[in-house]
């Protein structure tokens, strides 16, 4: 199973460099590179446990928990929460819509980052996560969510979309209709889908290509 953008590696290059927007902060399918660019302790496994790694928060050491390969559950982690400097990047559907906006509401920085196809949440459900204060990743691999769908989120919070042109869901005019929306959008060219002028339209109306 699959959940990690082949952009983010890029985008700690240009979180590195100065780069605007959420480059910095965008994450992937571990905490490995989104910790690159803040000095976070990495939590990808059930090496430490809960109260471990509470031990690690309440020394100093910020956290950044990847849900997928933990067993910690919500209550685990809005006790670490409680820590402060505690970043969730929810990359299963695992915990459930309320778990995220607790574990948010206990202090932590929450990141949902998937594939769209592996969502087990609803159109409505992100909205409510993203006007809440979940930021969002999402990796559109199917036709689940609209381009309606994703710039009405968007309009409600953070929201990073990663895009494959081969992917074919979405046209010239929807994509320009998410940046519109405030969408942070990355473009993946990986087909003829646009043209050398669809790209540089796209690109003059604030998307990214990658």
């Amino acid at each position: 199973m699959r959940t990690s953008f082949r952009l983010l590696l890029t985008l700690s290059l240009l979180a590195a460099s100065g780069s605007a927007g959420l480059a910095a902060e965008v994450p992937g399918e571990s905490c490995v590179v989104f910790a690159a660019a803040r000095p976070h302790f990495c939590v990808q496994n059930d090496t430490f446990g809960r109260y471990d790694l509470k031990e690690l928060a309440v020394a100093g050491t910020p956290l950044t928990v990847s849900l997928k390969g933990t067993r910690l559950d919500a209550i685990d982690l809005s006790d670490l929460a409680s820590a402060g400097g505690l970043t969730v990047i929810a990359n299963d559907s695992r915990l459930g819509k309320y778990d995220l906006l607790s574990i948010m509401k206990a202090g932590a920085t929450v990141w949902l980052s998937m594939n769209t196809s592996e969502l087990g949440y609803g159109k409505y459900d992100l909205i409510e996560m993203a006007a809440a204060g979940v930021k969002l990743a999402l990796k559109v691999d199917n036709q689940m969510l609209s381009a309606y769908d994703l710039s009405e989120i968007a309009r409600h919070g953070t929201l990073a979309i990663s895009y494959r042109s081969s992917v074919r869901t979405f046209s010239k005019y929807d994509l320009k209709q998410m940046v519109d929306a405030k969408a942070e959008l990355y473009l993946v060219v990986d087909d003829a889908t646009f043209s050398k002028y669809d790209l540089i339209e796209l690109v003059r109306s604030g998307l990214r290509l990658n």
